[in-house]
């Protein structure tokens, strides 16, 4: 059938295109002001810590970008196993959010192996992303709606601007030095003692062991192992913790948007914009987000199965076997990954 629409319709945006475009001009002009007055609040001389958090950013920033992407490769052939009434109801924009919240354990679960195994070394941790990305590219250049993927369907939608101030307080904490901006987590204690300790250690030896000093060394320690995965790409366990917070306030982003997402899907999509601004601006998800912890995974994890099971729960249009199936592997896959992220995860997330 030939598309009745006009060739030049394009130079005629929807209402839709017009609001998403205006709020990603909001977004961004609201960051770039967020910025420089909470900068100017963190220190004597605001231009210097505005540039030394933006260049951690940029120095730390590259890893965890390439990280996220290669994570979206391993869950976009791993969601290609599913039904495609499954993938097609999804819709491109929530189907690439399930990608990334299902390849995100996927990747931590690789480096957790090759670590207990001896085998995680800078050639093995960079094939790993490799491997992501390309199939990454294969998963672009097969896709058959990959330009369903714009801001017309939504993606910077409405109230999203309201969260460019907790997004500037998020990226400015995360690249400061650990436990230094927050009094209510002990100078950092839990990051610096546990969380980056951990895999610093591992580093050392060159594995993933149960230090006898530390109980927590004893749980499946995922998100741990995906630090020491960016300390053993990197080749520095120093210089590797900015990394790590940037992954963790990453994950409260991807959070968010996931979330922001499902709400569409379960309740309004004029909804989605606010729901991303509340949850972005909790100071619960700035504070923790912003430090090397696990619980923004866990939370992800979760965000991601409710995004998932949106369809059935809402228009109930799995009622074959197969396709039940596939979601239930899905989730499976979610809700065993939280809880290998953070152990409380079996009250908050599996049950």
């Amino acid at each position: 059938m030939v598309s009745s629409t006009p060739e030049n319709a394009d130079q005629h945006p929807t209402p839709a295109r017009s609001l998403a475009d205006g709020a990603t001009i909001l977004l961004s002009v609201l960051m770039i002001a967020s910025l420089t007055l909470i900068a100017s609040w963190t220190g004597g001389n605001s231009e210097s810590v505005l540039i030394k958090g933006l260049s951690v950013a940029g120095r730390s920033g590259v890893t965890v970008l390439i990280w996220l992407l290669s994570a979206i490769g391993w869950g976009a052939w791993i969601i290609r196993l599913t039904p495609r009434k499954l993938r097609e109801d999804l819709g491109p924009l929530p189907r690439l959010l399930v990608a990334a919240g299902v390849g995100a354990p996927v990747l931590l679960w690789l480096a957790s192996a090759l670590g207990t195994a001896g085998l995680l070394t800078g050639t093995v941790a960079w094939g790993t992303l490799v491997i992501g990305l390309i199939g990454l590219a294969m998963a672009i250049r097969t896709s058959t709606d990959r330009e369903g993927i714009g801001l017309s369907d939504g993606w910077l939608p409405g109230l999203c601007w309201a969260g460019a101030p907790a997004l500037a307080v998020l990226l400015l904490a995360s690249t400061s030095a650990p436990g230094w901006l927050w009094q209510t987590e002990f100078g950092g204690y839990d990051a610096l003692s546990y969380h980056l300790q951990l895999p610093r250690e591992w580093m050392a030896a060159q594995r993933i062991f149960t230090p006898t000093w530390n109980v927590y060394g004893a749980l499946p320690n995922l998100v741990e192992a995906g630090y020491l995965h960016l300390m053993v790409a990197e080749n520095t366990s120093i210089g590797a913790a900015f990394s790590a917070q940037l992954l963790h306030a990453l994950m409260a982003l991807m959070t968010a948007l996931t979330t922001a997402a499902a709400i569409g899907r379960w309740c309004d999509p004029g909804r989605i914009g606010a729901g991303f601004a509340l949850l972005i601006g909790t100071p619960w998800v700035i504070v923790v987000g912003s430090l090397a912890y696990d619980e923004m995974a866990a939370a992800w994890m979760f965000a991601t199965a409710l995004l998932l099971l949106a369809p059935v729960g809402c228009a109930g249009t799995f009622d074959g076997r197969r396709e039940r199936l596939g979601i239930g592997l899905l989730v499976g896959l979610l809700a065993g990954g939280a809880v290998a992220m953070k152990l409380t995860a079996v009250g908050m997330v599996a049950l």
